[in-house]
């Protein structure tokens, strides 16, 4: 797992940022820095892209979490977690250090 995640990094610096799997990295880390948590609702729609068959393919999987309870009807009814300003603040230290 360890050797995925230090070549997806990688892959992520040169700039290969438009295959499935940066854009999942990319949707993943934008939903956790903006409100503490997986939006499971949106985050098919910008992983897979406007591509009908891809988004049908997962349709069924959306509607199983959607019956279980695990993704709101309305993707705008995801809600932040109550310490949403600290995630912020680690992401704001991680990109400090970057530089």
């Amino acid at each position: 797992m360890e050797a995925i995640l230090h070549y997806r990094h990688a892959a992520l610096a040169a700039g290969v940022n438009n295959s499935r799997g940066a854009r999942h990295v990319k949707a993943f880390v934008d939903d956790i820095k903006s409100s503490g948590r997986l939006n499971e609702a949106t985050a098919p729609l910008r992983i897979i892209g406007p591509d009908p068959a891809g988004l049908l393919a997962v349709a069924p999987l959306g509607l199983r979490m959607m019956l279980k309870g695990k993704v709101p009807v309305l993707p705008f009814l995801h809600h932040s977690v109550d310490n949403v300003e600290e995630i912020k603040q680690i992401f704001d230290l991680i990109e400090e250090r970057k530089r």
